[in-house]
């Protein structure tokens, strides 16, 4: 795999991170929207200030943490099943 294709996966990748904690937070907006699997890091936290403020601000933060978690388990994965077929091919 070529540092391009691992960049565009890694790009790709990204996106869903932000998606799972919007999806998280979705609440805020009047959503009924609950899978918890897509932002394992997003606390329910309860605060002060309008809902479209807090909504932002913790889909970028939480999304931020929950996208690097994504493509650093998705490399984790890549990375030992590539080791595995390196001991298998042997």
């Amino acid at each position: 795999m070529t540092p391009n294709h691992r960049a565009a996966i890694t790009l790709a990748l990204l996106p869903l991170g932000y998606f799972g904690a919007a999806i998280s937070y979705s609440y805020l907006l009047g959503s009924k929207i609950d899978f918890p699997y897509l932002c394992p890091v997003c606390p329910n936290i309860d605060s002060i200030g309008s809902p479209l403020s807090k909504f932002i601000w913790r889909t970028i933060s939480m999304g931020t943490l929950n996208a690097v978690l994504f493509v650093t388990i998705f490399w984790t994965i890549i990375a030992l099943a590539a080791g595995l077929k390196g001991l298998i091919s042997h």
